[in-house]
């Protein structure tokens, strides 16, 4: 008699400690593993429509199988409880809570219960039927969560597909005036952290900023201040943020979304945050290529924020009006597709120069294969080898020209073309070249020659340690430490490289063009390379 006192003294206690744990973190499965351990069997707990919610191991539900029948009635209200004694099962079966449908308790032993494994069965019952209304609360609120997340992630790819008026009436019904006509877009890079935690802090500071360190995260699944909060489709450890670019603190005396964001990046270890310039609503695929950009020199940087600046890129030191023209007469077989087709080329081209094929289809939401083709088809318009980086190069040049116009020039018209290669001739930008490659000088080895030969064997390290006569990690190493120099990603794609090439080219590194598909020597980028070539395009259309 003392021992079986003693025995239920010590099954209370630990029953109180579990009671203790999950008041401060409910944890089912902590609860559900702690009663298996204590009848030396099995658990399980499953809701009302019969799903599992908890058990103590994966041989639990094979184990409580024979018990499904009576499960269902118990879930359904018909039996507050019941009991299975069979040769190889001992089940015990209880309904959660007072209201039908119920949660089901379900326990198995090989041997009878005795009378405190009876009684502990009995008061996990009772913990569970205080503890899953709370959870199911919590288990509501974070499917509301997740669903306006995916309402934001619709959001963002209708705006990274060029369909800004959908995604602005989308975000009106999630907050009237939401997407304003000129904006920003921040990219926050959660590292190793976790990118929901993140989320619930921005969202909460841009709601009510509060000390560096002193946060309590209650996200709300709407936009906040007219920004749109989205993770990113493509990249888990990434959250975006499209806000209005004239964003000023709110009348409650809050800081700007801005402000904020650098704030909250600058207080989290491991985190770094990418700014556009300004954009409009419409070209919000080309802020998200430079929020990259940027945020390849942040990773770089003390600070781990930093702005995109287009006044350091090529585009900010040619002649506009001659770029301008250019870049129409260079993109013209693209411009002619039907209204449908351009709009899609242009926006998968644009992000596919930039991203790998699996990430771009994620963040327009199209099949792979749709992003290869589009792609496959730009180049047989363009008569480019866009396998070649050189190539890819200059068509990401033209692009970054044609976003830059303001009044939108595709007129489908060919005016007297400006040359590239006069237009990349000036003392402008010559300058703008050695500026850009300067910091290499900081390197006794000769980091320009091993991008120079690396960008000749399209981006190939084996082919460039060829060349050069050194082993490829040796080359692997120069262009990590040409990375930290530039700061820019090389390893991880060519396209942080493009910039580097147009610089090459114009020092005069990269003496050749970039190849033509099928056509090496008066294909259509040759007309557009040689100024002394007279040139006559046919009319559009």
């Amino acid at each position: 008699m003392v021992g079986h006192e003693k025995r239920q003294e010590r099954l209370e206690r630990r029953l109180l400690q579990q009671i203790r744990h999950q008041a401060a973190a409910p944890n089912l499965p902590r609860l559900v593993g702690w009663l298996a351990e204590v009848l030396d069997g099995h658990v399980t707990l499953t809701n009302s429509d019969g799903w599992p919610l908890a058990a103590s191991s994966k041989a639990a539900h094979e184990v409580l199988a024979t018990a499904a029948d009576e499960i269902s009635r118990l879930a359904a209200g018909e039996l507050k409880s019941a009991v299975l004694d069979e040769r190889a099962l001992k089940a015990r079966l209880l309904a959660i809570g007072p209201e039908a449908p119920h949660a089901v308790l379900a326990t198995a032993r090989t041997e009878p219960y005795p009378p405190q494994a009876a009684k502990a069965v009995s008061h996990v019952a009772d913990v569970l039927t205080l503890l899953l209304p709370t959870l199911n609360r919590e288990h509501a609120w974070h499917q509301v969560h997740e669903a306006a997340a995916e309402v934001h992630v619709a959001i963002l790819q209708l705006l990274m597909s060029g369909q800004a008026t959908f995604a602005r009436r989308a975000a009106a019904s999630l907050a009237p005036g939401a997407l304003d006509d000129t904006v920003r877009v921040y990219i926050v890079d959660c590292s190793t952290g976790d990118r929901h935690y993140t989320a619930e802090i921005i969202q909460q500071e841009i709601r009510n900023p509060s000390p560096p360190g002193v946060t309590m995260p209650t996200p709300e699944p709407a936009l906040i201040d007219g920004a749109l909060l989205v993770p990113c489709p493509a990249y888990d450890n990434h959250l975006i943020v499209v806000a209005p670019a004239d964003n000023e603190p709110s009348a409650q005396g809050s800081e700007s979304v801005d402000a904020t964001l650098r704030r909250v990046t600058a207080a989290l270890d491991d985190h770094y945050l990418g700014v556009s310039e300004a954009a409009a609503l419409a070209h919000t695929p080309d802020a998200y290529r430079d929020a990259t950009r940027a945020l390849s020199v942040a990773q770089h940087l003390p600070e781990r924020a930093w702005q995109y600046n287009s006044h350091a890129q090529i585009t900010a030191v040619i002649d506009q009006e001659e770029a301008f023209h250019w870049a129409e007469a260079f993109l013209q077989p693209l411009i002619n597709a039907s209204r449908a087709e351009r709009d899609d080329l242009f926006t998968t081209v644009r992000l596919a120069l930039a991203f790998p094929t699996t990430k771009v289809a994620k963040v327009l939401d199209v099949h792979r294969n749709t992003v290869t083709s589009r792609f496959k088809k730009a180049a047989e318009l363009l008569q480019l080898d866009l396998s070649d980086v050189q190539a890819c190069a200059v068509l990401d040049l033209a692009l970054q020209i044609d976003a830059t116009d303001p009044v939108g020039r595709r007129k489908n018209s060919y005016q007297a073309e400006a040359r590239l290669q006069e237009m990349l001739s000036t003392p402008s930008a010559k300058a703008w070249a050695e500026m850009t490659l300067a910091p290499l000088n900081q390197d006794d080895r000769n980091l320009r020659r091993t991008l120079r030969v690396w960008f000749a064997h399209n981006a190939s390290a084996d082919c460039a340690a060829t060349e050069l006569g050194i082993h490829p990690q040796t080359v692997r190493g120069h262009l990590r430490s040409a990375e930290r120099l530039l700061q820019r990603t090389l390893l991880a794609g060519a396209s942080g490289g493009h910039d580097l090439i147009i610089a090459l080219f114009i020092a005069g590194d990269i003496p050749t063009p970039p190849r033509v598909c099928g056509i090496p020597h008066q294909g259509f980028f040759d007309r557009f390379l040689d100024p002394s070539a007279e040139t006559h395009l046919p009319p559009a259309g």
